[in-house]
């Protein structure tokens, strides 16, 4: 896996995915916080990107093995968070990079046989339960196990009701943790401390490069909590760098990872303005 630069606590690689985590060692990160590509939601017009699947089954095999990988490099009781968002089965047009509203869109989702048209996928949903299963079915106790789900309210969508459907103004923050050890009590336990709420309220943020960066207080308050001071944090989608930035201002080691040569270079520019905490080690 090739480095891209090191600031500080922080590291980024320019790798895909899979292959970016398999040179991870194991039982090495604290915590794990990512964004994938969201099914037929953006084309980022990278070759290799996830999210461009044929089916919502195929997304959610490519999602099961690269995550086969993110229980590997976890430490046991560690957490994992995903940020995901549902899609509906519709020819919707589909955003490609240098696009913007009103263009011609390049690209539509493919229709899916066995829903109607426009009902909810609930990728989250289908998600947590191919997580649930454990890799190697002789040992059960050895995968990623589902602890709640979280809610990203955006306070500033721009997103409008239309006919029966309710405005997309929320993402789902998919909360799992890594057990690696026979429980005798089938109780397993987080490193970490709770949130004060399951909703968390953050405007969206704009980034004159990456189309959806994770907002800087959001990354904050997921690492804070999830992740034990001095704590070791990874972004297998790293793009801008938000998550890194917050994990190495708040004293905490950090991994990026990301496919793209362009967003790996705007994440250099926006993690340069480190604090004084992240300069210690």
């Amino acid at each position: 896996m090739k480095i891209a630069w090191e600031i500080g606590k922080i590291q980024y690689y320019l790798a895909d995915v899979i292959q970016g985590l398999k040179s991870l060692p194991d039982n090495s990160v604290d915590l794990v916080v990512y964004s994938p590509p969201f099914w037929w939601m953006n084309n980022y017009r990278i070759e290799g990107q996830g999210g461009l699947e044929p089916t919502v089954q195929k997304y959610i095999n490519w999602m099961a093995r690269l995550n086969q990988q993110v229980l590997r490099v976890a430490k046991h009781r560690g957490s994992v968070l995903i940020d995901i968002q549902d899609s509906l089965n519709a020819e919707s047009p589909v955003r490609a990079k240098g696009e913007r509203k009103g263009s011609k869109w390049s690209f539509r989702r493919p229709l899916q046989a066995g829903y109607f048209e426009t009902e909810a996928f609930d990728i989250p949903g289908l998600l947590v339960q191919r997580l649930r299963r454990p890799p190697n079915k002789l040992n059960p106790f050895y995968r990623l196990y589902f602890k709640q789900r979280l809610i990203w309210r955006k306070t500033n969508s721009g997103s409008m009701a239309k006919g029966s459907f309710t405005p997309y103004d929320i993402s789902e923050i998919l909360h799992f943790g890594a057990n690696k050890r026979f429980l005798k009590r089938n109780r397993p336990t987080l490193a970490g401390n709770p949130w004060s709420s399951r909703v968390f309220e953050f405007p969206v943020d704009s980034d004159p490069i990456h189309p959806c960066p994770m907002p800087y207080g959001l990354a904050w308050e997921l690492i804070t909590h999830a992740c034990p001071q001095g704590g070791v944090v990874l972004d297998c989608f790293a793009g801008r760098g938000t998550t890194l930035k917050a994990a190495a201002d708040s004293g905490r080691q950090a991994i990026g990872i990301d496919l793209s040569q362009e967003y790996s270079e705007r994440a250099f520019e926006y993690c340069r303005q480190l604090n004084l905490l992240s300069m210690v080690s």
